[in-house]
């Protein structure tokens, strides 16, 4: 099937990714690199032990309504960084071209919309590829709400680098989303061993963090959109002011048509980000509902005040 010059790529359409600026020898010389799609695992399920647990267990996963899988080529090329956590970086691209590999003449230079959105590639620290594995999980078990709730995600790509490769970013410390040593998770990843290999999400660019000074806690797309991974029975577990962001600009010449929501009928003004603690829950929206709404309630009044309370 040929590449489609007036439409919206399938989230499914990308097999592998040529990636430039990413990654470089060790004497400094930037090199490009080919990574392929993964099949991501099983999101992991977590059984809540609580009054409001759903009597038939996990809910399956909603439906996509995606054709079948393609296997086309996408260039892209770093910009700059976005931002920077635990487990990962952002990094603004240009979408050098789209090609088909089994057909050389079939190429798109550019591609923009109303094929693709401008695009952000979210790299897993060298220590860190199991979160964005378990990232890229809840991005398929919510690709129903891709567009909608959260941001679109076009696949999660690996390559194995040559043993005088480095990534952008290797070697260096970040403590900007610096969590309890307490936690489990983190414990586990930090003690992984590390791995001479590129691993990152490819997904849509979004809005501007949440404005200081605000009253959100009377804002009720804000809580649509944390309901909406609840009918697709997955616990974000992760609430804080960096995973809020605005949709992208709707008048943007390098954004995708926002999508209604299936469930409120509205288009969304806001996004969920950074999945790498989001597990599968058994609560009953009941349930899912009100530990959110204490969650919010507690970043909103932060935010209300003009600073940032988390959670931790």
């Amino acid at each position: 099937m040929p590449i489609s010059r007036d439409e919206p790529l399938a989230l499914n359409a990308v097999g592998s990714v040529v990636i430039r600026g990413l990654v470089k020898t060790q004497d400094g010389k930037k090199v490009s690199v080919q990574a392929t799609r993964c099949k991501p695992p099983p999101l992991l399920a977590v059984h809540e032990n609580h009054l409001y647990v759903r009597p038939d267990g996990f809910p399956p996963r909603v439906p996509d309504n995606l054709p079948g899988p393609q296997d086309f080529r996408l260039e892209l090329c770093i910009r700059k960084e976005l931002s920077s956590g635990r487990c990962g970086r952002v990094f603004l691209t240009s979408a050098m071209s789209l090609s088909d590999p089994s057909d050389p003449s079939d190429v798109m230079l550019s591609p923009a919309p109303p094929v693709l959105p401008q695009l952000v590639v979210k790299v897993a620290r060298p220590k860190y590829t199991e979160s964005l594995s378990r990232e890229a999980a809840a991005y398929h078990e919510m690709q129903a709400i891709q567009g909608v709730s959260i941001a679109r995600c076009y696949g999660w790509f690996e390559a194995e680098l040559d043993q005088d490769h480095l990534l952008y970013d290797d070697g260096e410390s970040d403590d900007s989303d610096n969590d309890s040593s307490s936690n489990v998770h983190a414990a586990s990843q930090s003690k992984a061993p590390q791995t001479n290999k590129v691993s990152f999400l490819v997904l849509e660019r979004l809005g501007s963090k949440l404005e200081m000074f605000v009253n959100y806690a009377e804002d009720a797309d804000m809580y649509e959109v944390y309901e909406d991974l609840g009918f697709m029975g997955v616990d974000h577990a992760d609430v804080r002011y960096a995973n809020i962001l605005k949709r992208p600009k709707l008048k943007s010449s390098r954004a995708l048509p926002t999508l209604k929501c299936p469930y409120h009928n509205v288009v969304h003004h806001y996004r969920v980000v950074d999945f790498d603690r989001a597990t599968k829950t058994d609560f009953t929206m009941r349930g899912y509902n009100a530990r959110t709404a204490t969650d919010l309630g507690m970043l909103f009044e932060g935010i209300a005040h003009g600073g940032i309370i988390e959670p931790w």
